[in-house]
């Protein structure tokens, strides 16, 4: 379990934020694109980051879904118990 800990969080201090940056700046091109090569450009970039974590989150889930299944297991049925008892907060609506 530790190389899964490990393996997320460099995902999340090291790929995300430097992947979110990376489209927030895409974006504000792409509104501003006045060009069609300006248009080709940001699409090419988006289409690129939307194919390599792609690749990455297949690749992860290959290697660690087994140990995160379980989990995933738990919580859905600790979510399903908990709205079919109503709930914490259902009598507040």
């Amino acid at each position: 379990m530790p190389s899964t800990v490990i393996c997320l969080a460099s995902f999340l201090f090291v790929s995300l934020p430097i992947t979110v940056r990376m489209v927030s700046q895409t974006y504000g091109n792409l509104t501003q694109a006045t060009s069609t090569a300006d248009l080709a450009d940001v699409l090419v970039i988006i289409a690129s980051v939307a194919f390599f974590q792609s690749i990455w989150v297949r690749a992860w889930w290959r290697r660690h879904g087994e140990r995160v299944r379980p989990l995933l297991r738990r919580l859905g049925a600790a979510v399903s118990a908990r709205r079919s008892s109503g709930g914490a907060g259902a009598g507040a609506r």
